[in-house]
């Protein structure tokens, strides 16, 4: 990566012209004349190579004078319910990308690589073209846990579930950037009554739900983020990051939890699989995609991992290059209300008709249920979706189980029956309350509420069984079996009650 500004520019030039003075008096045979011709070219290149967009002379001053720059925030405000961002050069809308409601993953006993179902990287790359309206690009941002809280249960759990290549857990929301100094035109065509600023959240609007629509029929479910949720995924993202915004050094960011962020060194399956299988608490990636003039696709990408050991990391094995020196420029691009002082370097080219050479997860793999019947691997339950209900044709054992598992998600379970097991189990497991006023995971007795919030999952222990026809169910036979059944899956685990869970879940043991 060049490097070129005015102040580069003219010590370029100062320097060779310098050299050529310097070399034009010595008598053509003189030694000095290449190595004057040589210092002046390290010189040169010292001012203009930028690997990781800063140059020698950059990292220098940097690390000399190192401290804590200004970091800005962008505005967020609504256009039409749909939460918008300006950061003073592109507007931005935000699509959700979430799992079907109940969606199941089977792990292979030597299952690696993405476990879940894989970004839709080529439907993104299609949508960077939208007719009159131009697109700075494309961002995609995730974040994740391996533990979301450290407690006697959640350490449990981790050891039942065992290692798992990927987070469990895995949020992820998709930037719509317009570049409205090219879009100039179609945001006057959309400016109701003239006024500009609606024009500019309407062109926006259109190419994002576009997205949304896109992305729903091919199986996944998006939504238009809210003003309150972009701020709530913003948040979330900065929590491990606050304190080493606070505290940037070279090589990492500081803080309680410290961070390192990183560029790929490599675009491949086995570097993915590297990448994702980093024991960190959090981590969180940003892959920027755009179009280059020869109308191919460009990539790059950012991971961040919070972790105590971070310091110690093994980039280069992991097929990364740490960004020393600019952790915190770096850092900015995950966050969605961050002006972003350093976007990912484009690191890989997809030429156009040709297939992105990599898989990324979408979503993570959700709660441990047990191991697959006809033993073909582990079977995951992700309840991050919202707006239906599952019914649980089981044991009420297994439903307090299920419930105290979720809470490893860092999903807020709330308990709406009177039942006093359930309030042992809420005493016993924390992340679960009882009738709380709002709620990631809702649990009920015999039938759902009439009314629930769509971002609500519901689940309902049912001793009465479900009603016919219902969608999403868990049913056991007399040997422990459990069938779980949902609009994409149908698959057979063993029920097993570890010993390890059963000073928190009494009712285990019954």
């Amino acid at each position: 990566m060049i490097k070129l500004t005015e102040w580069t520019a003219i010590g370029s030039v100062v320097t060779v012209t310098g050299a050529l003075l310097a070399i034009g008096t010595l008598p053509g045979d003189s030694p000095a004349r290449p190595a004057i011709a040589t210092v002046a070219a390290l010189v040169v290149l010292a001012l203009v190579f930028a690997p990781g967009g800063l140059t020698v002379v950059d990292r220098f001053h940097r690390r000399r004078r190192f401290a804590r720059p200004r970091r800005l925030v962008s505005l967020l405000y609504s256009t039409l319910r749909c939460g918008t961002v300006w950061d003073g050069q592109t507007v931005s809308m935000f699509v959700a990308l979430r799992p079907l409601p109940f969606s199941v993953s089977v792990v292979g006993a030597n299952e690696t690589g993405v476990e879940s179902r894989p970004l839709p990287l080529d439907l993104i790359r299609d949508h960077l073209v939208q007719g009159d309206v131009n697109l700075a690009g494309i961002r995609i941002i995730s974040h994740g846990y391996r533990t979301h809280r450290e407690s006697p249960y959640g350490q449990a759990y981790t050891s039942l579930r065992g290692d798992t290549a990927m987070p469990d857990t895995l949020s992820t929301v998709i930037e719509i950037r317009v570049n409205l100094a090219k879009s100039y035109q179609s945001v006057l065509a959309r400016a109701t009554n003239g006024s500009v600023p609606t024009g500019v959240g309407n062109a926006a609007r259109i190419v994002s739900a576009r997205l949304e629509r896109q992305l729903n029929i091919a199986g996944y479910s998006a939504t238009l983020l809210k003003p309150n949720a972009i701020r709530k995924f913003h948040d979330a993202v900065l929590a491990p990051l606050n304190d080493g915004f606070k505290d940037e050094r070279w090589t990492h960011l500081g803080g309680t939890l410290p961070t390192v962020t990183a560029a790929p060194a490599e675009w491949s399956e086995l570097a993915v699989e590297r990448w994702l299988g980093v024991p960190a608490d959090r981590m969180a990636y940003v892959v920027e995609i755009g179009n280059d003039r020869h109308q191919n696709t460009s990539v790059g990408m950012t991971v961040a991992y919070s972790y105590d050991q971070v310091t110690k990391m093994p980039a280069r094995s992991l097929r990364l290059r740490p960004n020393d020196g600019a952790h915190g420029d770096h850092a900015t691009a995950l966050l969605p209300l961050a002006q972003t002082v350093a976007t990912p370097a484009p690191s890989l080219t997809v030429r156009d008709g040709a297939d992105f050479p990599v898989t990324l997860p979408a979503f993570g793999l959700g709660v441990y249920l047990g191991p697959a019947n006809d033993g073909s691997g582990r079977v995951f339950l992700n309840t991050e979706t919202g707006g239906e209900v599952l019914w649980l044709e089981t044991p009420e054992a297994f439903a307090h189980q299920l419930a105290a598992r979720i809470t490893t998600t860092g999903a807020r379970v709330g308990i709406f029956t009177d039942s006093p097991h359930w309030a042992a189990l809420a005493g016993n497991v924390p992340g679960m309350r009882l009738r709380p006023k709002g709620a990631d995971v809702a649990i009920y007795e015999g039938q759902p509420p009439s009314q629930f919030p769509m971002s609500t999952a519901i689940l309902v222990w049912a001793p009465n069984g479900a009603p016919r026809g219902a969608t999403h169910r868990v049913t056991a036979d007399d040997s422990g079996v459990m069938t779980l059944i949902s609009r994409t899956s149908r698959v057979r685990f063993d029920w097993e009650a570890p010993h390890a869970e059963l000073p928190f879940i009494t009712s285990l043991a019954g």
